[in-house]
């Protein structure tokens, strides 16, 4: 066997030329010269980056760790981060370097040395890692704060038993007032601690106030622990249901039908003038007037709120009084508010999720907008954001029916966008929009993409079923869909014509028989078996007045196009597809059991051939029809059984979706996107019958060095309020208290950390080794 000419000398060439490339770095690693360390080690985070091990150069590029080069020094503390997993061992012995740059004068480094020894995955370090947490914890630069609340996970998975002592580290850094560092100890609240609420309490006005300024990740985290906190410490809002498959009960909550919508109205604890003008006033969202509404919410006391958005119907929920909601409950809708306008679409959909659960349901038209606005802004979250709204529409219909085009189609909509968008039109679908929702529908049937056809198909029979003054038009239409070439159009147009055709036996009974006819036309099995189903009579079982009402003659005359139809069909027996070959023998029992005399020779000729069926399922099927229906005489125990089993009482019948929500999982979390339970997901608490006590958020606890508790306090005695006023963000009324003010202020705080920035960056000028340590705390940020 020869090797192709070149191959061998190829592969020779590129291992000879990787060896030598690795001796060069590793000499460029080990040379004196600062540029050559650079140089070397800026290649290897190229290489880091590219996907490549390089943990080969560990040995190499740890002995620089002691690199009185600042640059270096940064750099050989990436490489560390990033191969420590890989390398523990190694890493272990150049902890006492990492321990003495925990003191060095730069944050940055200091920063860079807590990550690493928080990287080592060797348990008996964790002594020391929590130590140098604690410290950094307290440190003066928020940079090494956020490191230190990085750090508490990452020794939590290495040894879950050091929990409470975690715990007094986070709820140190909870009394932060830096929104740069209190994201991160949240992050490391919900991975440690999260049943801990109680943490929570003394902080929750502050962090309220403080979502704002937070980074875009942090405030989607926000959002969803401030969720969980709500529920758990706030009534509900309202009587209505904000879950799929909710039930009646104590607060008396609407339960959702998902076979058939219900056309009785959704808000039937509103009066409907008061409902139609919330729904209204959504369409002005974010108009230069609402946002003048908004600032003076912002500015004026909740009091003077309730007095000003007082309005006929009393449809808001401050127009119930100042008593309806929680203060803190309110405070964190407001707070929450602003940030409908964000960019991300993350940040959007979180808002939008906590409001959705929160807010009165007269409230929710003010979040419809941004969340429908995120819908159509980025592609790559446009699936994550329909699958949502697709879930709250399915609840609360009436939010979205003002929005109703724009949730039509678009040729750039990825086949499972589409499926949702068509699922919320048939929910949101009403008298007046039907017949435009009916001609984009049917501007679909002429679509390429056969399965969008199909799903198109099943919004159809949904709106018909719903708006019954449109199908006729419906049916004629699939009934034309019915000859389609492709099999799953086909198939799709009988099954939807079978069920409205259940619903309304006595309009259709003409629908059926032209279906009976064209059954040598049908292909697609599920076809075929809906036909025959059909004609077994099943329309007419258990609706007695129907049949009374309806014509003798075409009642006649159905019958006997459907003996015909089964005798073509009996003779084909054994060439249809099993699904059909079960629906044969069910009918043929039912015809059986109506006309004896012309069906008895069809039912023995397929008991024959289904005795010896390939399909178990079969054979067993027509044993048990044998003994229910002895038409060879065989004397039977069971045969006065037979027609109360094979003529039952049905199931109402359920029309086929688009896309049926049946996730009860709650929104935006990754659970409801795939529809099962993910790892790590909690559910959501259900509020509480009783108000939980709300004095736990009076409480205040001093920091410790001044660095909250202190310097707030001096802050407010001075008047330093930075343009926020002594009540913080957003103040009002419900947060001008004394105990309120102290929680929540971090003006103090932020002074003190840009005095001990600005001292460490004197210090790093006058070592040389930086030039602008916040230049390079922002960085670092973002690699992180």
């Amino acid at each position: 066997m020869g090797v192709p000419p070149g191959h061998g000398n190829r592969q020779f060439v590129d291992d000879a030329q990787i060896a030598e490339e690795q001796r060069e770095l590793d000499t460029k690693l080990r040379s004196s010269s600062t540029k050559d360390k650079l140089d070397a080690l800026k290649k290897l985070i190229a290489l880091m980056a590219m996907g490549r091990d390089v943990s080969v150069f560990f040995p190499s590029v740890v002995v620089n760790i002691v690199s009185e080069s600042f640059e270096v020094k940064v750099l050989v503390y990436m490489f560390l981060v990033r191969t420590a997993d890989q390398k523990p061992e190694e890493a272990l012995l150049s902890i006492n370097s990492f321990q003495k740059d925990l003191a060095h004068p730069n944050p940055r480094v200091r920063a860079l040395a807590l990550r690493v020894m928080s990287s080592i995955r060797i348990q008996v370090i964790v002594p020391v890692v929590i130590l140098a947490a604690r410290k950094c914890a307290v440190d003066p630069s928020p940079y090494v704060r956020k490191a230190a609340a990085h750090a508490v996970p990452k020794i939590y998975r290495m040894d879950n038993g050091r929990q409470e002592e975690l715990i007094e580290i986070i709820e140190t850094m909870l009394r932060d007032s830096t929104p740069f560092v209190l994201s991160s100890a949240v992050m490391a609240f919900t991975e440690v601690c999260p049943s801990r609420i109680d943490l929570l309490h003394r902080h929750y006005r502050k962090i309220c106030r403080m979502l704002v300024d937070m980074d875009e990740w942090g405030q989607i985290l926000l959002c969803e622990v401030l969720l969980r906190y709500a529920r758990s410490q706030f009534l509900a809002p309202d009587t209505h249901a904000r879950e799929l498959g909710a039930v009646s009960g104590k607060h008396g909550e609407k339960k959702l039908e998902l076979a058939l919508p219900s056309t009785e109205p959704w808000y039937n604890e509103e009066s409907n003038a008061g409902i139609q003008s919330i729904v209204a006033s959504s369409a002005a969202f974010y108009s230069d007037s609402d946002e003048e509404e908004d600032s003076d919410e912002d500015s004026d006391s909740d009091e003077d709120k309730a007095k000003k958005e007082k309005k006929p119907g009393g449809a808001t929920a401050e127009s119930r009084g100042p008593g309806w909601l929680d203060e803190d409950h309110r405070l964190l809708l407001r707070c929450t508010r602003p940030m409908l306008q964000s960019q991300n679409s993350g940040v959007v959909m979180a808002v939008a999720a906590l409001h959705f659960y929160l807010s009165p349901a007269a409230d929710l038209p003010k979040v419809v907008r941004a969340l429908v606005f995120a819908a159509h802004s980025k592609p790559e979250s446009q699936h994550i954001v329909v699958k949502n709204i697709c879930t709250m529409v399915a609840t609360q219909p009436l939010l979205f029916q003002s929005h109703f085009n724009a949730f039509f189609i678009t040729p750039k909509d990825p086949l499972d966008v589409r499926a949702l968008k068509l699922e919320i039109l048939t929910h949101i679908v009403t008298s007046d929009n039907a017949s435009l929702l009916l001609r984009e529908l049917q501007a679909y049937l002429r679509s390429s993409n056969y399965e969008f056809v199909a799903l198109t198909i099943r919004a159809i029979g949904r709106c018909a079923a719903i708006m019954p003054q449109i199908a006729s038009v419906c049916i004629r239409s699939l009934l034309e869909l019915s000859l389609h070439p492709s099999p799953k159009v086909a198939s799709e147009a009988v099954v939807v014509i079978r069920a409205l055709v259940q619903q309304n036996p006595k309009e259709h009974i003409v629908v059926v028989m032209r279906l009976m006819r064209r059954l040598d036309q049908l292909m697609a099995p599920e076809a075929r078996s809906a036909v025959i189903w059909l004609a077994g009579g099943e329309i007419f079982d258990g609706n007695e007045e129907n049949i009374k009402a309806s014509d003798k003659e075409l009642r006649e005359k159905f019958f006997e196009l459907a003996t015909q139809m089964m005798r073509r069909v009996v003779k084909g027996f054994a060439d249809e597809h099993e699904m059909t070959r079960q629906q044969i023998v069910n009918t043929c029992c039912k015809m059986y059991v109506q006309d004896p005399l012309r069906m008895s020779t069809s039912l023995k000729y397929v008991f024959a051939l289904g005795a010896s069926d390939p399909s178990v399922d079969m054979r067993d099927r027509i044993r048990v029809f044998r003994a229910l229906f002895p038409v060879d005489g065989t004397p039977s125990s069971v045969k006065q059984h037979g027609d109360a089993i094979i003529l039952c009482e049905k199931p109402e019948p359920k029309l086929p979706s688009p896309a049926m929500q049946t996730c009860e999982h709650a929104l935006g979390s990754l659970s409801h996107f795939l529809e099962h339970v993910a790892p790590g997901y909690t559910p959501l608490v259900k509020h509480p019958s009783v108000q939980p006590p709300t004095n736990v958020r009076e409480q205040y606890f001093s920091g410790p060095s001044g660095r909250d508790g202190d310097s707030s306090a001096l802050a407010l005695r001075n008047g330093k309020s930075n343009g926020l006023g002594t009540g913080g963000f957003y103040s009002s009324s419900d947060d001008s208290s004394d105990s309120d003010s102290e929680s929540s202020s971090y003006t103090g705080s932020d002074d003190s950390d840009n005095d001990s920035d600005e001292s460490d960056d004197d210090s790093d000028n006058d070592s040389g080794e930086s030039d602008d340590d916040s230049d390079d705390s922002d960085d670092s940020d973002d690699s992180d």
